[in-house]
């Protein structure tokens, strides 16, 4: 199950890098816009 967990986080991760490379906001912006700004909506 941990194993499971880890590349599901290693995937949302990935993920995140690509929406930043795409819009040119980088990881940890892409991060803070998900995350703080649009999730709580």
């Amino acid at each position: 199950m941990e194993e499971l967990i880890h590349d599901f986080f290693r995937w949302c991760v990935e993920v995140l890098v690509w929406i930043g490379n795409v819009t040119g906001m980088g990881y940890e912006l892409a991060n803070i816009a998900i995350f703080v700004i649009l999730q709580p909506l």
